[in-house]
């Protein structure tokens, strides 16, 4: 067991038996969230503003790179899935690698886990495994007293041993409920408009420079030989 916080049994069995699933053609039912987003649209807020040093005189041009990059969308959605392992995982001191999470629907608006650590979650369900820990380790009945019921105490100990099990499941899955799409969606975007301001900052120069004439030497900073004969007219 890898997390030490272990909830109840019956905390474990209520929260997998309520949580959203999603049915593919010829697949049974995986656990999903729903990821669609609805005020992205809105666009970066000034809290991302202020979260990334991002400048507002950048603005215009941010929206005419938006609008000439039609990859950014997917790209920025890849990108929070990216994220979704390094801060769920590694932040969290888990170290999980072998789990499957994937977008589905006509927009890939429902994220899909149908694999972690060594579980196969297609048509996962927790409480019908617990019954059939339970039924497996139930010892026969004494044919020759009918009256008295066999000792279940082990099969009942199976049955909570195959729900604890998925403990780690539990809290991988609470950390992803717990993420906002639009927030998270809105803040790799700002994240990634931060690197394309240092870009532009970086061509606005060249482009003073170069206006100005100025050459760039190791060090030092000369002016060109036009403004040099200039300055001594």
């Amino acid at each position: 067991m890898k997390i030490k916080n272990i909830p109840s049994v019956v905390k474990l069995l209520d929260y997998f038996e309520d949580h959203a699933r999603y049915n593919e053609r010829y697949r049974s039912a995986c656990i999903a969230w729903n990821i669609k987003l609805s005020r992205a649209f809105l666009g970066l807020q000034e809290e991302h503003y202020e979260e990334y040093s991002l400048d507002k005189k950048w603005d215009e041009k941010w929206v005419e790179y938006k609008e000439s990059n039609d990859d950014l969308f997917w790209d920025t959605c890849n990108n929070c899935l990216d994220w979704v392992d390094e801060q769920y995982l590694y932040t969290h001191g888990m170290e999980f690698n072998d789990f499957k999470l994937y977008r589905v629907g006509r927009s890939g608006g429902h994220l899909i886990l149908n694999k972690f650590d060594g579980f196969d979650l297609e048509g996962f369900d927790l409480t019908e495994e617990a019954e059939q820990a339970y039924y497996d380790n139930m010892p026969d009945e004494d044919e020759d007293d009918e009256e008295s019921k066999p000792d279940d105490s082990e099969a009942i100990s199976a049955a909570i041993d195959t729900v604890i099990c998925y403990a780690d499941l539990y809290h991988f899955c609470k950390a992803i409920d717990d993420m906002d799409p639009d927030d998270h969606f809105l803040s790799e975007l700002a994240h990634h408009r931060s690197f394309k301001e240092e870009e532009w900052e970086e061509e606005e120069e060249d482009e003073r420079r170069e206006r100005l004439g100025l050459i760039d030497l190791p060090g030092q900073l000369y002016l060109s030989e036009e403004l040099e004969a200039m300055a001594g007219a």
